[in-house]
């Protein structure tokens, strides 16, 4: 892959009208680079990568805060209907790219240079490199490829002035394996046995993976048809709290008792979850009283209606309700149940329970 450092293409000047108007997106996120990749990288933090094909996609990669987006030649399968990649051509991918780039703002685009494109001469490799950052307004490009023709297409690349630091090259997981396969021989390494161990570690880097991707997948699906949202009030897995920010791994919950809990996104779209404010704030209180056995039960429930109906934040339609629930060991069970505007207004119960008390005769 190659980085093109034309600043132009992130931040294009507002005096010229963009060839690729920009998605809204997150105004504190900044836009992605190579130095603040590394930085992630150096400090450990996930790096997150997608494939985008289209304009749709590009805005949901940007929603969700990805840090880097590939318009890969896999799109000969996936969208353009060919039963391999190798069919697809220079122009698809620019149509391609030009699409993602108007959806984005922050990720670092790349563009994959399609076969064919690059493999007959350096010159060739130039040519279209700098028309994947003229045209497309791609910001790294991407070929794949093994041995000495690979690596002089990415030097002729960067000779050309196109990266600006770096040049990340790669090669194909064939090319990989066969080079690796070739020096383990040279060393008397029997290969059967590293076949063996490489198809474990595969399986167990499969499973493994398997939960990162689930919770990636799952946060997309939360930002796209948000059934929580930042300030909702919810209960999942045994956490209740206020939703504080959401994420493409996980969600932050801020608990009652102001301490901050990490859930995967998993458990919000595959698990149960109570939105206590998810369509409306409104919600409603239940004030359980036991009296003596000897009480005045039509009093009671005087009393109870009055405290319910007298407070200015419970609602009059419905209006509040008094129950009588049962017969305990010591008294006589009532129950009162009334709602409110805001569910979020814990002070409601306590001062009809004080009020409650207060016309109770001593």
């Amino acid at each position: 892959m190659s980085s093109h450092p034309d600043p132009a293409i992130r931040t294009p000047d507002p005096a010229v009208p963009s060839l690729y108007p920009q998605a809204p997106s997150d105004p504190g996120r900044l836009p992605m680079t190579l130095p603040l990749l590394i930085e992630k990288k150096r400090l450990g933090d996930p790096i997150v990568m997608v494939t985008a094909y289209d304009y749709p996609s590009a805005r949901a990669a940007e929603a969700a805060g990805v840090d880097l987006v590939l318009v890969g030649d896999s799109a000969a399968t996936t969208v353009l209907g060919y039963n391999a990649t190798t069919p697809v051509e220079l122009d698809d991918m620019l149509v391609l790219a030009r699409a993602v780039r108007r959806g984005l703002r922050t990720p670092l685009l790349i563009g994959d240079l399609p076969f064919g494109s690059y493999e007959v001469s350096d010159e060739q490799a130039i040519t279209t490199a700098v028309r994947m950052v003229k045209v497309a307004g791609c910001e790294v490009v991407k070929l794949e490829g093994g041995g000495e023709a690979s690596v002089s297409r990415v030097r002729a690349i960067v000779g050309a002035g196109i990266p600006s630091r770096t040049t990340i090259s790669s090669v194909t997981n064939a090319g990989a394996i066969a080079l690796l396969a070739l020096a383990l021989s040279a060393l008397g390494i029997d290969l059967q046995n590293i076949a063996l161990i490489a198809g474990a570690l595969s399986v167990g880097i499969g499973f493994g993976l398997q939960s990162v991707v689930s919770n990636f997948v799952c946060g997309l699906i939360l930002l796209a048809e948000r059934p929580i949202r930042v300030g909702d009030w919810v209960v999942v897995k045994n956490e209740e709290g206020w939703v504080r920010r959401i994420s493409v791994r996980a969600t932050e919950i801020e608990t009652f008792d102001r301490a901050s809990v990490i859930i995967p996104n998993q458990e919000f779209i595959t698990g149960v979850v109570k939105n206590w404010t998810h369509g409306n704030t409104m919600g409603r209180i239940v004030i359980k009283v036991r009296v003596a056995f000897d009480s005045d039960l039509d009093k009671v429930r005087d009393v109870l209606m009055g405290c319910g109906a007298g407070h200015p934040q419970v609602l009059r339609t419905p209006p509040p309700a008094v129950y009588l629930m049962g017969f305990g060991d010591i008294g006589i069970d009532f129950e009162l149940r009334c709602l409110i505007g805001n569910v979020e207004q814990a002070h409601v119960f306590n001062e009809i329970v004080v009020d409650f008390l207060s016309r109770i005769p001593t």
